[in-house]
């Protein structure tokens, strides 16, 4: 209990009577999310989330290490505009008041499935998606920014995906789904948070050791979810229908994401790059970054959205996503 009470002590504290509770929008494992108001110091409101750690007391020694590391992971984030961020933290007796900016925002996953539907619109559309190639683009960069400030914080999101990134105001893309910012515990996001096993790197697959966090590891789903943007929410590795299938061509090195046809060869030999059975071959995140600065400049070469009769969009395919191993 006293390392936990140090993790909290070390949030940035913030006075219980600056902040009024509204609605319950969810219920975390560790207790109820409220929307909320916080009166800050200079006067203005803002728009949050409160997520009330209810009787930490009771929690077993186990339980309360799990809790500690995921806190202290939120902590370590610290604030940046394309990660969900932990604003601020009061004890209130036995519970723990969490206060996050605002979780009950857009998931991307979905935005890019249903950016599809604008060819089922009642005005003639000439594009495969209501998602311009430049603002794909502008998104893959935003989620890269998101990861390369947690690597500097040596923060590892255990499932980066676009189930667990957000669309915030302004269409700023922010990553979720690390430590205790559980915005799928909101009432009002009906999906099912997918499993993280097609998202793993190779290296999670390895019988005789056990993986490591590090840039390369957290690159490899980095690329599969620019390959999810990329194909406006496809499923990663979908020709692999069956669990074992995937896992055995992940050991051996032959999983291969789909090509994405109506992408240029950039992105192709990005998300290659970025997916390569060989670690090291994996490059870093800067390098990433600036290569999509590339493409971003030429997007609508790179990513060719005219819609056609026969446009070639990847499958989607949910069960998948919730494979679990066998």
């Amino acid at each position: 209990m006293e390392n936990f009470k140090t993790v909290v002590k070390s949030g940035t504290p913030i006075h219980p009577s600056k902040v009024e509770l509204g609605i319950t929008v969810g219920m975390g494992k560790y207790g109820p999310i409220y929307r909320a108001m916080f009166n800050s110091y200079n006067g203005s409101v803002h728009d949050v989330n409160v997520y009330l750690l209810k009787n930490i007391s009771r929690l077993s020694d186990e339980e309360l290490v799990k809790l500690t590391s995921l806190l202290k992971s939120n902590i370590s984030a610290g604030a940046h505009q394309n990660v969900v961020s932990l604003c601020g933290i009061s004890p209130a007796g036995s519970d723990v008041m969490l206060m996050w900016e605002p979780l009950h925002q857009s998931v991307l996953r979905g935005v890019l499935r249903e950016s599809r539907c604008a060819r089922f619109g009642t005005e003639p559309f000439n594009m495969a998606s209501f998602l311009s190639s430049e603002r794909l683009a502008a998104i893959a960069i935003g989620c890269c920014n998101g990861v390369e400030h947690l690597l500097k914080k040596n923060v590892f999101p255990p499932h980066l995906s676009t189930s667990n990134v957000l669309l915030a105001e302004r269409g700023i893309v922010k990553i979720g789904g690390f430590g205790l910012a559980e915005h799928h515990a909101l009432d009002m996001t009906t999906e099912s948070a997918p499993t993280k096993l097609r998202w793993m790197p190779p290296e999670y697959f390895k019988r005789d050791q056990r993986m490591i966090y590090n840039e390369q590891t957290m690159i490899w789903p980095l690329g599969v979810t620019l390959w999810e943007i990329f194909s406006l929410g496809g499923t990663p590795f979908a020709s692999l229908r069956q669990t074992q299938t995937f896992i055995d061509s992940m050991r051996d090195g032959s999983a291969q994401l789909d090509p994405i046809s109506y992408c240029g060869e950039a992105v192709t030999q990005l998300l290659a790059t970025c997916t390569s059975h060989i670690p090291e071959a994996r490059g870093d995140i800067r390098t990433i970054v600036k290569r999509l600065e590339c493409v971003s400049a030429d997007a609508k070469t790179q990513i060719n959205l005219c819609y056609r009769e026969d446009f070639p969009y990847l499958p989607i395919v949910t069960p998948l996503e919730q494979q679990k191993e066998e």
